[in-house]
């Protein structure tokens, strides 16, 4: 009996519903700061922070060397390997350079993610939107395609290519259909990798900022002079790195002292003068040395500075190519969307729906084209927000605001 008893109690608590909790668009996107590649970043910072230059010493050995193997005759020495001249400093030039580079590249790892999980969350809203309306295109095309099947029986004077032409249109809304539902299952698989267990996004389109006030935006917006985009920064910062390591490498090859050694003879213990001596090693210049290695770091960082010119050279065009796309998209959309409240198609649906003995092939055909132009709609918003997105980024705008949600109703950068 009381196995029984627990197997119901047990039942019961599995049936208990978990409570869900939700998560705002601006919560979402502002957890890119906890991004596990931020997290690797931040342990990489801190294993560099804690290397320091050091002082003008290589290295420094104790040597002992027996002479006929008597204790009597023995012989220490202490030897001393300087570093290059200037060598200390350039290290240190170079460690400094290392950190920035590491910190900017913080913030675009950062960057990136929090418009990873902006344009996510678009997506999930697109696709929902998109799937709900091609439902409802479906069922409007099996309607559509029933009609004409009975019409055929019917009517002498109905035509087959209008039962063709409605199997067709509906052969393509099931596939769009299926394509968005595929789209959204992918997508909600991506969502649980960013979300915990127990929370849902919580998206509404009402609260994205609409068209009209992002065209508003688009006309004052201007790049963020107090901040410099971080991957302009980090090609800056790339190049000083590069030039730093070429420094580096000339200063550990300005060796020329290789080492000096004081040595001490135990056999002339009683006169220190005769027991202690001074030696040194110098390197002759011009030969050997780690020319090769500077002249290949002095190549790199050529490079890098032809790198750093393409970066912002192409940075300034992007921002040029991004503005005019959007706006174009959005002078689309408000095209789209004024032929949508005035069509004919909208209005004639409107009061054809209110007429009696409408022909409901005429109905559903203007109820079709409705459907089409909100499709078409919704596919254009979206795409003026992910690009305007894309801008802000590249105007510096994200950087400056990641914790605020620059896509909410109303929001200016």
């Amino acid at each position: 009996m009381s196995r029984d008893v627990s197997l119901v109690l047990l039942l019961w608590c599995c049936w208990i519903p978990v409570p869900v909790k939700a998560v705002t668009l601006e919560a979402f996107v502002t957890g890119a700061q906890n991004d596990p590649l931020l997290d690797h970043h931040r342990r990489v910072e801190s294993s560099l922070a804690t290397l320091e230059p050091g002082g003008p010493l290589e290295k420094v050995e104790v040597r002992s060397e027996t002479d006929r193997f008597e204790l009597s005759r023995q012989r220490y020495a202490l030897r001393f390997y300087p570093k290059g001249w200037g060598e200390a400093s350039a290290y240190k030039d170079l460690l400094s350079n290392e950190r920035k580079v590491l910190s900017v590249e913080r913030d675009t790892l950062f960057l990136r993610a929090l418009h990873e999980r902006y344009l996510l969350a678009l997506d999930v809203l697109e696709t929902e939107r998109l799937t709900s309306l091609y439902g409802e295109l479906v069922v409007l095309e099996q309607d559509r395609t029933t009609l004409f099947e009975q019409l055929l029986r019917l009517d002498d004077n109905a035509r087959v290519t209008d039962l063709i032409e409605a199997e067709s249109d509906l052969n393509k809304a099931r596939l769009d259909h299926h394509r968005q539902t595929l789209r959204k299952e992918e997508l909600l698989v991506q969502l649980r990798e960013y979300l915990p267990a127990g929370e849902t996004l919580d998206l509404d389109e009402s609260l994205l900022l609409e068209v009209e006030d992002l065209s508003a935006n688009l006309h004052d917006l201007s790049a963020d002079v107090s901040r410099v985009p971080p991957r302009l920064a980090l090609a800056t910062l790339r190049s000083a790195e590069a030039q730093a390591s070429y420094r580096y490498e000339l200063a550990s090859d300005r060796d020329f002292l290789s080492f000096f050694q004081l040595q001490y003879d135990s056999q002339d213990h009683e006169d220190l003068g005769a027991a202690v001596s001074l030696s040194l090693s110098v390197r002759l210049p011009l030969v050997g040395g780690n020319g090769e290695k500077a002249s290949r770091r002095w190549i790199e960082y050529l490079d890098k500075e032809f790198d750093e010119t393409v970066t912002r050279r192409n940075y300034s065009k992007e921002v040029q190519r991004e503005r005019i796309g959007l706006q174009r998209s959005i002078d689309q959309y408000l095209l789209l969307q004024e032929s949508f409240r005035s069509g004919r198609a909208t209005n004639a649906y409107s009061t054809y729906q209110a007429a009696e003995g409408t022909d409901p092939a005429v109905l559903l055909t203007l109820k079709r084209a409705t459907l089409v132009q909100k499709v078409r709609l919704i596919e254009q918003r979206f795409e003026i927000l992910a690009r305007y997105l894309s801008l802000l980024e590249k105007l510096g705008h994200l950087a400056r605001l990641p914790l605020r949600n620059l896509l909410a109703r109303g929001a200016r950068p």
